[in-house]
């Protein structure tokens, strides 16, 4: 078998195959030509001797002598190789024949002509010639000749010819046994190399070149490879025993850029964790007490004042949320929420928030909603309304004049009415973005000109986060625009669980009268115009300048024009249309020009929702101004049956706490740390705890840990102790921190600034059964004495900050006096302590205590509106890492003064603001001092 595929075998077998064959092809060929050599010269001898036979029987078949004739063809058996004569008449009868007739038939059967393969055969052959007598044709002669000697020729020759290859294929063979001396040899050899090498894993074999042919090359090739192999192992084995140094070396510097990593992302983490603590921590107390306000009873002006507090508040904190979760928006972890969501309330929001900054950019700002809006919706309103904030903040900041209209609108996708969604859009007339820059703005840290940059500002951050926000939230995003016209970027998002909007009802008062919209940008104008149209109206809109002609039912106009109507002009609606703070609106109303009123910005939810006042109501007049209009009998929601724990080391978060949940109906119990609430719920059942994380003696995440583990020897004992409910209550939205309440057997997790809802939602997962409705006034922290609420003011040389009192009045309402006289004691209560701690910290260099003792009074400070003590404290907390001790000493001297200064004014003012009243003195506590 090895045999058989060798190439010797190969190169043999082609020689003798290659001569066989060229002699095969020979001796076809030889056969083929002496045939047709054999066929004419038979043919012609046959032709000659049947003439002369002719020629002799000519007279005898001219006189009908069968005899003669007869005598005439027997010399023909004188021949060899004749088979059959035959003398055929003029008229085609036999006359007279000799030899086999059985032949003869056989033959006269067949044509002819006799083919090369007949006479190889041995076919006879048939030639006929004419007779002729004196030129006549008389008939004709028919000779049947024998063609067997053709056959002994034939075989004969190719005898000679097999004798012939034979003999060309045996020196052929021996001349491909000879050449393999120079082939095979060395191909041979390299084989024999390989085989060695591929057994025996050596690469020091080297094979003789015998010869410069093409084997010659192939064998220097393979010598050459196994060079390069010895030379690759040389290398290989000199880097192994290098490797473990390297890997070594390499590996302690990973593990350096590795610990160097971890460090920096822990300083991260604890940087966001730091900061959101500290930002939270102020805007608890700011949210919560704008919320309070914004509950209050207030005129519809002031009211809308106190609501854009609370929503620039809430808009705010989601700022902070999504720079604290960067690096989730950037993995693209979103927590998106399913709760009920009205679109139409989305707009507004935004219109609210974003109308002060259109107005003084002198910009129209609008939203024009879909009549067939779902009431509702399952969607996140957060993600919402920072979407649609982004992309209001861009087309105000990229539009120098002109409009910016919002529009939501339900449409649906592939023409299918299975999917609807719903789409958000902002229109405007701003610069416009170049056709080939439109796919890069959704791009990070990317804008359609790096000149905006400069000329406008921005990071580029805002639109690629709604791109991912629109995404995770299963919608499409997109911008169409045209430079120099202006932009329209848009979303979309599934319409899920929507509750179909009630139908309005008719309001026939409107149907058919003439209404006069006046000198409104066209994008506002057309929403309420939209809105007067579905109610039936025939709205003309009218130039500023242009006098009315004819009976209005209703004129919509600015406080301009309102004035220079006629107090007795025949129109029923008077309606001014007023920005927030237009101060002359109130005397329009008070005057009786004007008697009801329409803010902008316009929204098709506003607009309609004041149509319909108007005509179930009529216009609502002098209550605009009285506040009547307030909040002063809201049903709201009472959990007065509830027992509720707040556990936080600060005072003043436990304030606001009570603050909250004294909206609700509850009156919370109060507990310092960790430990006195593990007691506290140990003795006593509780409803609800709100547990702060961070806390001296025990921390909350220590102290719920405890009391589950309390709970578990109860239930082992087989005493029936149902858990309590506990929710951490803390300004940690980042880190360890933000997630430890899970790992603790808490329930729950409130961060801090929380408003509200968030308390209300708690109350109502854990306390729902002593849930109530209930009516509540005006706040009952209202202090009966004005003095101190009204006439405060800080001196020149106060050490209260006028900006911030005045932004605690703007906080507080008619609660100012009860909450500032609050802060004032938690602050002379606790605020000397800290001091003193601070001073012993500064004494024993302990500089990570010097920076703890310095932020809290720092925190304690600010929130009493002592801004330039709390800037000392600042400084100390600055320096506490490695700042000179001597200097810190100095530096607490100064802290000391200033706290005893703001001791001094705030016990004066007290003293003054309860104007005589019985008031315990404010008592100094003993300072530590600092060597």
């Amino acid at each position: 078998m090895r045999f058989r595929n060798s190439i010797a075998a190969k190169l043999a077998f082609t020689v003798v195959f290659t001569v066989c064959m060229t002699m095969v092809m020979m001796s076809g060929f030889s056969v083929w030509q002496e045939t047709q050599r054999y066929s004419t010269v038979k043919k012609n001898e046959l032709e000659a001797t049947a003439r002369v036979f002719a020629s002799s029987v000519s007279n005898a078949l001219r006189d009908g002598d069968l005899q003669q004739t007869l005598n005439s063809l027997r010399a023909i058996a004188h021949l060899p190789h004749i088979q059959h004569v035959e003398v055929i008449d003029g008229n085609g009868r036999r006359f007279a024949n000799l030899g086999s007739g059985v032949v003869l038939k056989s033959r006269m059967q067949q044509n002819a002509e006799a083919s090369l393969f007949d006479l190889l055969t041995g076919k006879p052959l048939l030639v006929d010639v004419p007779i002729v007598n004196s030129g006549d044709p008389i008939g004709k002669l028919r000779l049947l000749a024998s063609t067997s000697d053709l056959k002994e020729t034939v075989l004969s020759g190719l005898i000679s010819s097999l004798l012939i290859a034979l003999l060309a294929a045996s020196v052929g063979l021996i001349f491909a046994l000879r050449l393999q001396s120079s082939i095979i040899s060395p191909l041979r050899r390299l084989k024999d190399a390989m085989l060695e090498v591929r057994e025996t894993r050596t690469f020091d074999r080297k094979v003789e070149i015998s010869a410069r042919d093409e084997t010659g090359q192939l064998v220097e090739s393979f010598n050459h490879m196994l060079s390069n192999i010895r030379e690759r192992d040389a290398a290989l084995e000199k880097h192994r025993e290098t490797l473990e140094d390297t890997v070594r070396q390499r590996t302690a510097d990973l593990l350096i850029a590795r610990d160097e990593a971890n460090a920096a992302n822990t300083a991260k983490s604890e940087f966001l964790a730091t900061m959101s603590h500290e930002i939270r921590t102020p805007m608890n107390g700011m949210l919560v007490m704008a919320e309070l306000l914004a509950d209050g009873e207030l005129p519809p002006r002031y009211q809308r004042y106190a609501d854009v507090v609370v929503k620039s508040g809430k808009s705010l904190l989601t700022i902070i949320n999504d720079i604290l979760d960067l690096a989730k928006i950037e993995s693209g972890r979103f927590e998106v929420e399913a709760i009920p969501t009205r679109p139409s309330d989305i707009a507004e929001d935004v219109l609210g928030l974003f109308y002060e900054r259109a107005v003084s950019k002198d910009v129209d700002l609008s939203a024009a909603l879909a009549p067939d809006l779902p009431d509702s919706m399952s969607s996140d309103p957060t993600r919402l309304n920072q979407i649609l904030s982004n992309l209001v903040n861009n087309a105000l900041k990229f539009t120098e004049s002109g409009s910016v209209q919002i529009t939501v609108e339900k449409v649906t996708v592939n023409d299918s009415a299975s999917s609807p969604m719903m789409r958000f859009a902002v229109h405007d007339t701003g610069i416009g973005i170049a056709e080939d820059k439109l796919d890069q703005v959704f791009e990070s840290f990317t804008q359609a000109d790096q000149s905006t940059t400069r000329q406008f500002g921005g990071t580029g951050l805002g639109l690629p986060i709604c791109k991912k926000l629109v995404e995770a939230m299963g919608g499409e995003i997109g911008v169409l625009s045209t430079v120099g016209e202006g932009s329209e970027f848009y979303f979309t998002v599934p319409i899920v669980n929507s509750e179909a909007r009630k139908p309005r009802p008719e309001y026939s008062v409107f149907s058919g009268q003439r209404v006069a919209v006046f000198g409104e940008p066209a994008p506002s104008r057309t929403v309420l115009e939209l809105a007067l149209c579905q109610v039936g109206a025939r709205v003309e809109a009218i130039e500023p300048n242009e006098p009315l002609a004819g009976v209005f039912h209703s004129v919509f106009a600015p406080a301009s024009v309102i004035e220079k109507l006629e107090p007795d002009t025949p129109v029923i609606n008077r309606v001014v249309i007023a920005g927030l703070g237009d101060v002359e609106v109130d005397n329009l109303i008070a005057s009786g020009r004007a008697n009801d009123m329409l803010l902008r910005p316009f929204s098709t939810r506003s607009c309609g929702e004041l149509i319909e006042n108007l005509s179930s109501h009529g216009p609502r007049g002098d209550s605009l101004i009285s506040g009547s209009q307030g909040k002063a009998d809201v049903e709201t929601v009472s959990f007065s049956g509830a027992r509720v724990l707040v556990v936080d080391d600060s005072q003043i978060n436990r304030e606001v706490a009570r603050e909250a949940l004294n909206r609700l109906g509850v009156e919370p119990e109060m507990a310092e740390n960790g430990l006195e609430a593990v007691e506290r719920v140990a003795s006593e059942p509780f409803d609800l705890v709100l547990m702060d994380g961070s806390m001296p003696v025990m921390d909350g995440f220590t102290a719920a840990r405890t009391i589950r583990e309390n709970e578990k020897a109860g239930q082992s004992t087989g005493s029936q102790v149902a858990p309590t409910p506990i929710v951490a209550l803390t300004a940690h939205a980042t880190g360890d921190a933000a997630h430890q309440w899970k790992s603790s057997g808490m329930d729950g997790c409130i961060v801090k600034p929380f408003s509200l809802s968030d308390i209300e939602a708690v109350l109502e997962t854990y306390c729902s059964t002593a849930k109530t409705s209930s009516d509540f006034g005006p706040s009952d922290l209202q202090n009966s004495d004005p003095t101190l609420q009204k006439g405060f003011r800080p001196t020149a040389d106060s050490v209260f900050d006028q900006a911030a009192i005045d932004n605690l009045k703007a906080i507080a309402g008619d609660g100012f006096s009860t909450m500032i006289t609050r802060l004032w004691t938690i602050y002379v209560d606790s605020a000397p302590q800290v001091l003193s701690d601070l001073g012993a910290a500064v004494n024993a260099g302990n500089r990570q205590e010097i920076l703890s003792k310095a932020h809290a009074l720092k925190s304690m400070s600010n929130n009493v509106s002592a801004v330039s003590h709390a800037a000392l404290c600042q400084r100390m907390e600055d320096g506490a890492p490695d700042a000179d001790l001597g200097a810190l000493n100095a530096l607490f001297a100064e802290i000391e003064t200033g706290f005893r200064a703001v001791l001094r004014e705030i016990e004066a003012s007290v003293g003054e603001g309860r104007s005589g009243q019985t008031t315990a003195p404010v008592q100094a506590v003993p300072l530590g001092k600092a060597s």
